[in-house]
């Protein structure tokens, strides 16, 4: 997963984390100025990266949760019903295929 979490829930959090701090750092400029803006860096690591990255990772998690891990024993299992064959045509090579350094 690159934008996913672990769990719905800490997805959730984070994306409610991140909101609170996006609207507390563009709300708080008016009255604080300048540094309330360092609460955009929290909305950056809370959503890790925009709301659109947040909202991917949470279609990520769902999918992982209904799909099964990928790097589980659910995709080897996947794996090892559905064999691909592998083609023989592309380890045939003559001596004049190889390649002249």
């Amino acid at each position: 997963m690159i934008f996913g979490s672990s769990s719905l829930v800490t997805h959730l959090g984070r994306g409610i984390l991140g909101m609170l701090a996006l609207a507390a750092g563009l709300r708080g400029y008016d009255v604080v100025g300048w540094p309330s803006l360092l609460l955009l860096g929290v909305t950056l690591w809370a959503l890790r990266g925009c709301p659109v990255c947040w909202t991917i990772g949470l279609f990520e998690t769902i999918a992982f949760m209904v799909l099964g891990s990928a790097d589980g024993a659910d995709a080897k299992d996947r794996q090892l019903q559905n064999p691909t064959p592998i083609s023989n045509a592309t380890s045939r090579r003559s001596k004049d295929d190889a390649c002249a350094w």
